[in-house]
C-alpha cells in the first residue's frame, strides 16, 4: 500500500512539474523547454504510446544542455510530426518552432534523438536542421509500409479515404530527406537490436541508404527481442553518451 501512494506521489510530482515547464507554440505545438544558458539545445521527440507522453524528460535531467521535448499529440496516436488529416501544419509548426528557438539561444551545437517513431523524427529533423549529432533508437524508415498494420493512425495522418497512395508517399519521406541532404556533416548514431523486427523491417534499408548517400553514422547494437523494450536499453545508453558533452 506504501509504494502504491509512493508511486502515485511520484507520478503527481511529474505532472505538475510537466505543467510548469510546459509550453504551447502558435497556439497548438506543446513543449517543454530547460533553460541552463547552454550554447548546445538537445531537442528530443516522442515514440507512440497509449497517449502522447515526453519522452526521456528524466533521463535527460541532469545534463546541463538548453533541453527542448517537443510533444506529438496530433492525429490519433501521434504523427511523426508530419501530418493530420492530410495537412502538413504539425511539420510546419515543428520546423518554425526549432528555427525559433535555434534563433533565439544563438546555438553553436544541436542535437536531436528519439526511440521509435522519436527516432526517425530525429532523423529527419536532424538532418533538416544541420544537427551535429543525431541519436536514434530503433527507428521505422517505411513509414507508409509501417503504418497501413495501425489504420487509426495511419487515417488521422493522412485523411479517412488515405490508401495505397498515401502509403507510398510516406514511404518516400525518409529516404527522400537522405538524399536531399547527401555527405551530410551531422553524425547519426544508431541504436538497435536485431532481434527484434524493427531491423528486418526497417533498420536494415536505413543503413543501406545511409551509405548509399555517404552520410556518417555509428551503430550500437544491443540485445532485445520486444520493440517496445527499447527505451529500456536506450535510456542509460544516450545518459552515459549525453554526460560526456
Amino acid at each position: 500500500k506504501n509504494n502504491v501512494m509512493v508511486r502515485k506521489l511520484k507520478h503527481l510530482i511529474r505532472t505538475i512539474a510537466i505543467k510548469l515547464w510546459e509550453h504551447t507554440y502558435e497556439g497548438r505545438l506543446k513543449y517543454l523547454f530547460q533553460k541552463h544558458d547552454s550554447n548546445t539545445l538537445i531537442v528530443v521527440f516522442s515514440g507512440f504510446d497509449v497517449k502522447p507522453l515526453y519522452n526521456y524528460v528524466r533521463t535527460l535531467l541532469q545534463i546541463k544542455c538548453d533541453k527542448m521535448f517537443i510533444l506529438d499529440d496530433f492525429g490519433c496516436r501521434g504523427s511523426y510530426y508530419w501530418y493530420e488529416n492530410g495537412d502538413d501544419k504539425p511539420m510546419r509548426l515543428v520546423k518554425s518552432l526549432i528555427t525559433t528557438k535555434l534563433n533565439e539561444g544563438k546555438y553553436k551545437r544541436l542535437i536531436t534523438l528519439g526511440t521509435s517513431k522519436g527516432g526517425t523524427c530525429a532523423i529527419y529533423f536532424g538532418l533538416m536542421f544541420g544537427a551535429c549529432d543525431i541519436y536514434a533508437g530503433s527507428c521505422q524508415y517505411r513509414i507508409g509500409t509501417y503504418l497501413r498494420s495501425d489504420e487509426p493512425v495511419f487515417k488521422a495522418m493522412m485523411g479517412i479515404d488515405a490508401s495505397d497512395k498515401e502509403r507510398d508517399h510516406l514511404d518516400k519521406q525518409m529516404p527522400r530527406m537522405l538524399s536531399l541532404h547527401q555527405h551530410s556533416p551531422s553524425k547519426i548514431h544508431l541504436f538497435y537490436s536485431k532481434d527484434e523486427h524493427t531491423y528486418q523491417d526497417d533498420i536494415q534499408f536505413l543503413i543501406s541508404d545511409l551509405d548509399k548517400y555517404n552520410i556518417t553514422h555509428e551503430d550500437t547494437i544491443s540485445h532485445f527481442t520486444n520493440h517496445g523494450d527499447v527505451g529500456k536499453y536506450f535510456s542509460p545508453w544516450i545518459k552515459a553518451r549525453l554526460t560526456e558533452i
